[in-house]
């Protein structure tokens, strides 16, 4: 079985619940429209946080949300999206509770896609199979790899979460939607030679061909992981995937004051982050994706992408909560940014700047 090492555990666990948190408070000041995500958070209360953290957390995950959405209405459906360090994320059970309803009004075009992939640690993913009331884990036998050798007691299996066919009426009517293509694995993404050759599989066609596009997403993960890790995922995803991209939401910029305090303050948590301290510049990534042949690249911080995001949208969500502390707004999303890579896909770049552009009158640009 995949073993957890103790800062890999407590990482996940602090992180995934800082999310979780965040996300929670994001929902309750009307940031967010998210019923599975209340579904699984028992407690009568929600948490309250900073309204800057709030405004961060709904571009966060619009951002991630959005590229995901585009990425499937450009293939119609017909394409996998691979979610690395998905931890307690709602995000799939939210786009099929919402399709589910377009489709019961008769809208032809409503969001799917062939494959919904989810990876994780086995300590955070037995957590989502209970709250999300999916099938008991299921073991996998992998062919053994060179991986092995990091930690050479560990046997190279995987563990499988499905969705079950019928849930007790105890169950959320959230956590009950239709999850078509749905798979939770428990698997080490410092094991890339043995996940993503899986991955490879499931999406390959009859003739073994992994043609289908895929694309990846990171929300916050590669961040976490060794600094060879996220290295070496890069490298490695041209090797077993022919049409795909990677959309990624990451810390940057370790060395200045502000994110010294970040290291700081997640150290004093046990909380460790070598890519954001080793890696965490946008020049940085965009180089890592050139020198390993990729088509194209983009990386800017948050603060950047922010300011032409979706205007109408953006708009809106700045009249829900006011504030008047941009210094320290444009320090936090200073430290944070939209990073991209893609090889034989549409134009990931291309795809940001159009997301909401379809409800905007021609003089509504707000760059």
């Amino acid at each position: 079985m995949v073993l957890d090492r103790a800062s890999d555990i407590v990482t996940a666990a602090t992180t995934s619940n800082d999310a979780l948190l965040s996300k929670l408070s994001a929902l309750r000041a009307g940031y967010l429209v998210d019923p599975a995500l209340r579904a699984i958070h028992t407690k009568p209360s929600l948490p309250r946080k900073d309204p800057m953290i709030n405004r961060g957390t709904w571009f966060r995950f619009t951002y991630i949300e959005q590229m995901a959405v585009a990425f499937a209405a450009k293939y119609n459906g017909n394409c996998a999206i691979v979610s690395l360090g998905a931890g307690l994320d709602t995000l799939y059970w939210r786009l099929q509770f919402t399709a589910q309803q377009e489709k019961k009004e008769g809208k032809q075009s409503y969001f799917h896609v062939k494959h919904w992939i989810e990876i994780d640690l086995p300590s955070i993913t037995e957590l989502k199979a209970k709250k999300f009331d999916l099938t008991h884990g299921e073991i996998i036998n992998m062919p053994v790899s060179e991986d092995t050798t990091i930690r050479p007691f560990q046997e190279p299996q995987v563990i499988l979460y499905r969705p079950k066919q019928e849930h007790a009426e105890t169950v959320p009517e959230a956590l009950r939607v239709e999850l078509p293509g749905y798979r939770l694995y428990a698997a080490n993404l410092e094991m890339r030679k043995t996940w993503m050759p899986m991955v490879r599989d499931i999406v390959a066609n009859d003739k073994g061909d992994a043609t289908l596009p895929v694309l990846f997403l990171s929300e916050v993960c590669l961040s976490y992981l060794d600094a060879d890790t996220t290295i070496g995922i890069i490298k490695d995803l041209p090797t077993y995937f022919n049409s795909f991209g990677i959309v990624c939401f990451e810390m940057v910029n370790p060395s200045d004051s502000f994110g010294e305090m970040m290291q700081i303050n997640m150290a004093e948590r046990q909380v460790v982050m070598p890519s954001f301290v080793e890696l965490g510049f946008t020049a940085q990534y965009r180089k890592i994706f050139q020198l390993n042949g990729y088509e194209d690249s983009y990386a800017r911080e948050a603060g950047d992408v922010y300011r032409s995001f979706w205007p109408a949208r953006r708009r809106e969500i700045e009249q829900l909560e006011l504030f008047d502390e941009f210094e320290q707004w444009n320090l936090i999303m200073g430290h944070y940014a939209c990073i991209m890579g893609w090889s034989g896909v549409t134009n990931l770049e291309e795809m940001l700047n159009s997301i909401g552009q379809d409800t905007e009158s021609p003089d509504a640009p707000d760059k």
